[in-house]
């Protein structure tokens, strides 16, 4: 049975569809357009290929850090009533990995530093820690390097000036100047070495360059709160009785 409608409901009726169907059409354009958008932005977002680090760390002597880094905390003197010691600036950029191989361009304070070198595990695997290190020189001759450290886990570790940092992923930077000054820099694991993880890397035979990174520098007699191995304590101090 055919049903009949007034003229002008006829009318309203197909008006009402044909808005609609323009109202369809314009909601589809637009998210097609929306789309379209967010696709080229997300194809025109630069790939971040280089990573920069900025942060601050502190200078002093040798004999600066053995009053006040080593030895017992009870007999250490205060850090900020050191008289040389001195904050320093550090800018890293065009840090690279490749093949095992980090490296990367700095400036500490006003000094250029350019560091490369092989990564390997830390000797703190045995302790279950995500501790990678490296054996890196500066090919600008103006550093020696005495640790470089990049820590990828939520252990406690023994930092000496970054506190904060205790229990959290952090980067381990320490040189040493022409002028014999201790350069301490302790920072959080840049992005582009935060998915490290030490089982990629071999295992060295003789890691002791690592653990004793401060060796001829603190006295022997005071190196008790730097290692986190009694066994390194014992012999970098000359004291090995009831070492196994």
């Amino acid at each position: 049975m055919t049903k009949c409608y007034p003229k002008n409901l006829r009318k309203v009726k197909g008006l009402t569809l044909k808005k609609l169907n323009l109202s369809v059409l314009a909601v589809v354009a637009l998210a097609g357009s929306l789309f379209q958008t967010s696709v080229f932005a997300a194809e025109s977002t630069p790939e971040i290929t280089n990573t920069i680090i900025e942060d601050k760390g502190v200078s002093l002597t040798v004999d600066g850090f053995n009053q006040t880094l080593v030895g017992k905390k009870e007999k250490r003197k205060s850090l900020r009533s050191q008289k040389s010691l001195q904050n320093t600036d550090l800018q890293i950029g065009d840090l690279t990995l490749t093949d095992g191989n980090v490296s990367f361009d700095a400036n500490v304070g006003e000094t250029a530093i350019s560091l490369s070198g092989p990564l390997h595990a830390s000797y703190k695997v045995q302790n279950d820690m995500n501790s990678i290190v490296g054996d890196l020189a500066d090919q600008t001759g103006n550093f020696k390097v005495l640790l470089f450290e990049i820590f990828n886990d939520t252990k406690d570790d023994n930092l000496l000036v970054n506190h904060n940092l205790n229990a959290k992923p952090h980067l381990k930077l320490y040189l040493l100047d022409s002028d014999s000054n201790i350069l301490i820099f302790e920072t959080d694991v840049p992005e582009a070495l935060s998915k490290l993880d030490a089982s990629s890397f071999a295992q060295v035979e003789d890691n002791k360059k690592e653990m004793f990174w401060f060796k001829g520098l603190a006295k022997p007699e005071s190196v008790t709160e730097i290692p986190t191995s009694e066994t390194s304590i014992a012999e970098v101090s000359g004291n090995t009785d009831g070492i196994r």
